[in-house]
């Protein structure tokens, strides 16, 4: 079984900050897969140019402000698709993260789950429970 997945969704608006956590994360050591989530074949024909792999395509995903939680059912959907791959966790990220240093990204997914803890720095929101 593959241990652990980080889930980036992106888009074309976002390429260049997709690109930098690529690069960050290609200089780390965390026994762990990245995974870029993409709307089409053309962004991810473009995304590839920018010289990105392992990306995979959630097709009939609409964009505009019609279409609220679009995002949130994007990662739902390829947690669901890490899942069935045979990876054990998934950590979803926002394109604009950066790593800056090493860690056990199986242990720190481990600890996670098993506690039942949610960080969401954005929302300053820290969530645990059994």
């Amino acid at each position: 079984m593959k241990k652990c997945l980080f889930i980036v969704p992106t888009h074309i608006m976002h390429f260049e900050h997709a690109y930098k956590l690529r690069d960050s994360f290609s200089r780390m050591d965390f026994n762990a897969d990245l995974m870029f989530i993409l709307t089409n074949e053309e962004e991810s024909r473009r995304f590839e140019e920018g010289g990105a792999k392992k990306s995979h395509i959630i097709n009939g995903f609409p964009r505009g402000s019609d279409h609220r939680g679009i995002i949130t059912v994007r990662k739902l959907q390829v947690i669901e698709h890490a899942m069935r791959s045979g990876y054990e966790y998934a950590i979803v990220l926002d394109c604009e993260t950066t790593f800056t240093r090493s860690f056990n990204a199986y242990e720190v997914a481990k600890y996670l789950s098993e506690k039942k803890v949610v960080y969401s720095t954005i929302n300053k929101l820290i969530v645990t429970g059994k």
